[in-house]
């Protein structure tokens, strides 16, 4: 089970709601927030959205999910009002921020470092597949010249960071002021080339101190 998918558990629980109920209330199937309580489904960011709305909302009217029981008991002495710049944070403001821990939008970049959008992913101790989760990020692939590699334009590229030249995995470098997806050969003397789906009678090549890798490339993800 992951921790998104339990604690979405949890709190669902806690407000009486059974998988049915929260399906509904969200526009989605049983089995889709099933499949996300369970961790074999992972939520994209307008699920992820609707979802935490709906708990936020209930939560807003359930203390107990703020504020522990005991210290419920009592009424407080109202206290006297002190300006504050700090802006106000909303029962929903402060579900996301507990699900953040969990759960964080990465940018989608396209080849010009420009963010065209975000997808949610599972966050481990502060990781996204054992890097830095604010470093991680998804490269849009820009046209169909990996097309024989079944990279093909649109297709989303999930990029961990990396600065290492590394001879065989598919990275994504800045060569010469231009920066592409392709996989890095040693060859004879300072030298490496910059291999595609053309082969390496094709492959370009160029000097190491040329090449400054900026990330690789772990998972492809197509929308059909």
């Amino acid at each position: 089970m992951s921790r998104l998918g339990d604690q979405i558990r949890q709190e669902r629980t806690k407000q009486g709601l059974s998988a049915k109920a929260l399906a509904k209330k969200c526009g989605m199937s049983e089995s889709y927030i099933t499949e996300v309580e369970s961790g074999t489904r992972i939520l994209n960011d307008a699920s992820a959205e609707r979802i935490l709305k709906v708990l936020g909302a209930a939560a807003a009217h359930n203390e107990s999910f703020y504020e522990p029981e005991t210290l419920r008991a009592a009424p407080k002495p109202a206290a006297p009002a002190q300006p504050s710049s700090a802006p106000a944070v909303s029962p929903n403001d402060a579900w996301k921020a507990a699900m953040s821990s969990i759960v964080r939008a990465v940018p989608i970049l396209d080849i010009a470092d420009k963010q065209v959008g975000n997808r949610s992913l599972p966050v481990e101790e502060g990781k996204i597949q054992g890097s830095a989760a604010d470093k991680v990020f998804y490269l849009k692939v820009p046209d169909n010249a990996l097309a024989d590699w079944r990279i093909c334009a649109g297709d989303l590229v999930l990029v961990l960071p990396e600065k290492e030249q590394q001879f065989g995995p598919l990275l994504y470098v800045t060569v010469q002021q231009s920066r592409m997806l392709c996989k890095l050969f040693k060859i004879q003397g300072n030298k490496v080339a910059l291999q595609t789906p053309e082969g390496m009678q094709a492959a370009k090549v160029v000097k190491r101190e040329e090449v400054h890798v900026l990330g690789r490339c772990v998972r492809l993800e197509v929308d059909l």
